[in-house]
């Protein structure tokens, strides 16, 4: 389905969509290194990308591009020990980043003693990169897109966010903040890939593709991007 310039695509159960998003991001980044030579690419972490990263290690761990892919860390609890399973680096690495061999790995401290010299320093980190050639994302159920949380405006590149009652339920953590990429930097990436599963994303899903583009709903400035594919199973539109 194709709605404005965004491309939606329904899948029958959140198996097919795995598969289906791990075959999408390989050729996407093959596609990217013919042409610049390497890639930068941004992976979240969360349940939903879970079964892509499985797919990812295991059908594609030797394929050479990997050493060609720059790969960014989009979000980081402040004061989570990335030695620990509670850090989005820790998981990062467990899901992927050990077993492929990646050109670079680009991540978060969320130990870090200073957190505004940490969040300066990464903000550097992506400013240097430059834009990234494909992004994939998970949305909030509040709408947020890392944790670029609704209400926060800001012109940094990356942000130290205080983090919602909703998304420290959801996400089942007592972290009250967490470094993020903002959208400043999401929107400059040349390529989104959004994915959503299960039917707790159906109503934010339907706000943020239609309804209005509001820093009330982080995920409707996806709107105004010209490369972004929307990727859902039946139970996100609450059909299945």
């Amino acid at each position: 389905v194709k709605l404005g310039k965004n491309f939606l695509v329904l899948f029958s159960d959140d198996r097919f969509l795995s598969v289906s998003s791990a075959e999408l991001i390989m050729e996407k980044i093959r596609k990217i290194v013919e042409k610049k030579g390497e890639a930068k690419i941004g992976l979240p972490t969360g349940n939903t990308p879970q079964k892509i990263y499985e797919l990812l290690r295991t059908d594609y761990k030797d394929d050479p591009v990997w050493e060609k892919v720059t790969l960014v860390q989009l979000d980081e609890y402040v004061d989570a020990d990335p030695l620990l399973p509670e850090s989005f680096h820790y998981q990062l690495k467990e899901a992927l980043v050990n077993h492929v061999k990646l050109k670079r790995f680009i991540s978060l401290n969320g130990k870090a003693e200073d957190k505004e010299k940490e969040r300066k320093r990464y903000e550097e980190e992506i400013k240097n990169l430059g834009a990234l050639d494909l992004l994939l994302l998970g949305i909030g159920r509040n709408g947020h897109l890392a944790f670029h949380e609704p209400g926060i405006k800001t012109s940094n590149l990356v942000e130290i966010v205080n983090l919602s009652k909703e998304t420290k339920e959801d996400n089942r953590v007592n972290f009250s903040q967490a470094f993020t990429l903002t959208l400043n930097t999401i929107l400059k990436a040349e390529e989104i890939i959004l994915l959503a599963s299960g039917e707790r994303k159906k109503e934010i899903i339907q706000k943020a593709i239609l309804g209005a583009v509001s820093l009330d709903v982080p995920a409707s400035y996806l709107q105004t991007h010209n490369q972004t594919h929307i990727f859902f199973d039946r139970s996100a539109t609450g059909e299945g």
